[in-house]
């Protein structure tokens, strides 16, 4: 397997994994606990304590989902490192390390809730400063494909259609946190970047 299809595999595996997990976890839309956009802070915590287990393997793999995806971006870095478009891919690729370990860190701080935090009785706040660094880290996110965007733009290494669709991602999705805190708006974000990538994994994974 060659550098440029093990990126494209990573670009299409991890995000996979991530949102998966995310979807089906005890909290998620496919978790199947009855949980919609009105649910309390109140309620996603007492679903997250009473499937604790769950909830631990959910976060963990997504996680490692997470882990995956920022893979295929190093090696999408990489690919780029000595062309035109060099400077925005590493500027891009600073900003989704630090997306992800917010991802990750929000992760963290929803396990601690199934457990001492549940019993601490701050689980409410707990769950509250996850969910608030998930979304910031979504709309990081968004702003560092957004720079790999404009990198590939310059370098012109896929088409410049692929390469222009987190480009006009970044600038809807940050403009529409700013306007909007609804956090359906950040999870329609990021569902729309993981599209991109999956698309940009099938195109670098097929090429030659």
């Amino acid at each position: 397997m060659t550098q440029r299809s093990l990126t494209g595999l990573l670009l299409i595996v991890g995000p996979v994994v991530g949102l998966l997990f995310w979807l089906i976890g005890p909290a998620g839309i496919l978790g199947g606990n009855g949980l919609d956009g009105n649910s309390t802070n109140a309620d996603i915590v007492g679903v997250l304590v009473a499937n604790s287990d769950w909830s631990g393997y959910s976060l963990l793999f997504g996680t490692i989902g997470l882990l995956l995806w920022l893979g295929g971006f190093s090696g999408l870095k990489s690919a780029m490192s000595e062309g035109e478009g060099s400077a925005y891919s590493g500027l891009g690729y600073l900003f989704i390390l630090v997306a992800m370990a917010g991802l990750a860190a929000s992760s963290g701080i929803q396990a601690g809730v199934t457990l001492e935090a549940a019993q601490a009785g701050v689980a409410g706040a707990f769950y509250g400063a996850s969910d608030a660094l998930g979304q910031y880290s979504i709309t990081i996110l968004s702003i560092g494909v957004g720079l790999m965007g404009i990198g590939m733009l310059i370098q012109k290494n896929v088409s410049q259609i692929l390469a222009g669709i987190p480009v006009v991602l970044s600038i809807v999705i940050v403009a529409m946190v700013l306007t909007d805190q609804d956090p359906s708006v950040v999870g329609a974000g990021y569902g729309l970047v993981t599209l991109w990538s999956i698309w940009l994994g099938v195109t670098l994974a097929r090429s030659k």
